[in-house]
């Protein structure tokens, strides 16, 4: 099992047909994938076909790619990607039929998205698959830690021929752990604007942004009306992968809370037992001259026809079609 480590294909005799990468951070699977296609194409699989798994996919047109074996055949390189586990479960039984399919002309690579806890997961794979096969690999692309995420950004400095102290170091640790992504954009900008040093000085322009910008103040923001910063916080809460049910519950409790100030409700027990610090009392007890009790009243109808949605329907699907557009109706509630 691999876990976050360099590729060492080159230093071995195993032959591996299908490699199954599983990971949480779209940057570090492509990264793994791109060092992987280099050392394929240096064994003359030159070819290479991409396919991603959507709802309703042709698996008779995928199986064909596998089966098509002729004196003209060239080595190539099938990348099938799987954005979310839902879909990996629904097809479990036709990723069964790809694995009878292996052919040393063909290297599968088969990556699952959006997965935390990979241990567990690969466990689920291999039950579900029967996998006992030697030339399949596991590759688990799990969330670095301090010493590997240090590790990594000194050589990706490197790379851009940029400089890093310390203390950026742990700032870039403490925001961008869990997304090498918007990490590696960041890295790429400060190279662009030409300065070869990462301070934290230098930093300041993008921490800032995210420091100012938090999920705990996306209530706050919506009620007093501040359109442009509530979408760039749910923005961002989006792009981090933030549990929507998280969400929900979160927003419901201060609009609860919020409601029981409005009317006069909030008493010391109330104020113990629902927990709610006092910088958020403090800021409610400021906005409620501008908050109708309707519009609260609306608020909460939302966000339990939000939940119930939830409930009811594939958690992934309704995300990404209506989740985050329900909760921008939230912003322009109490405009």
């Amino acid at each position: 099992m691999k876990k976050n480590s360099d590729l060492n294909l080159n230093k071995t005799n195993t032959k591996y047909l299908c490699y199954i990468i599983i990971g949480s951070d779209f940057y570090h699977i492509k990264e793994y994938i791109k060092k992987l296609f280099l050392i394929l194409h240096k064994q003359q699989y030159k070819e290479h076909i991409t396919i991603i798994i959507d709802a309703n996919p042709n698996w008779t047109q995928i199986f064909t790619k596998f089966c098509c074996l002729n004196l003209f055949f060239t080595k190539k390189i099938i990348n099938i990607i799987f954005l979310n586990k839902s879909d990996v479960t629904k097809h479990i039984k036709y990723i069964q039929k790809l694995l009878l399919f292996l052919h040393d002309k063909i290297i599968l690579i088969i990556e699952i998205h959006n997965i935390m806890k990979c241990d567990i997961y690969k466990k689920y794979m291999i039950n579900n698959l029967n996998i006992i096969s030697l030339c399949i690999k596991f590759i688990l692309c799990v969330t670095l830690n301090y010493t590997q995420f240090k590790k990594w950004l000194i050589s990706r400095c490197k790379t851009l021929t940029l400089n890093i102290n310390h203390d950026a170091i742990d700032l870039m640790y403490t925001f961008y752990n869990k997304n090498l992504s918007l990490l590696n954009q960041i890295l790429l900008n400060i190279n662009l604007s030409q300065k070869k040093l990462v301070t934290v000085k230098q930093l300041t322009f993008y921490t800032n942004t995210f420091i100012l910008i938090k999920y705990d103040n996306l209530l706050d923001t919506i009620l007093t009306k501040q359109v442009y910063k509530s979408l760039c916080i749910i923005h961002k809460i989006k792009l981090y992968k933030y549990n929507p049910i998280f969400i929900i519950k979160n927003l419901s409790h201060d609009i609860v809370c919020l409601m029981l100030i409005k009317k006069n409700i909030m008493n010391n027990n109330l104020f113990n037992n629902l927990y709610i610090s006092q910088h958020k009392y403090n800021t409610f007890i400021q906005l409620l001259p501008t908050i109708t009790i309707e519009k609260i009243y609306l608020c909460i109808k939302l966000l339990s026809v939000m939940e119930i949605n939830i409930k009811n329907n594939n958690i992934n699907l309704y995300c990404e079609r209506s989740f985050w557009i329900d909760l921008e109706k939230l912003v322009f509630l109490f405009i």
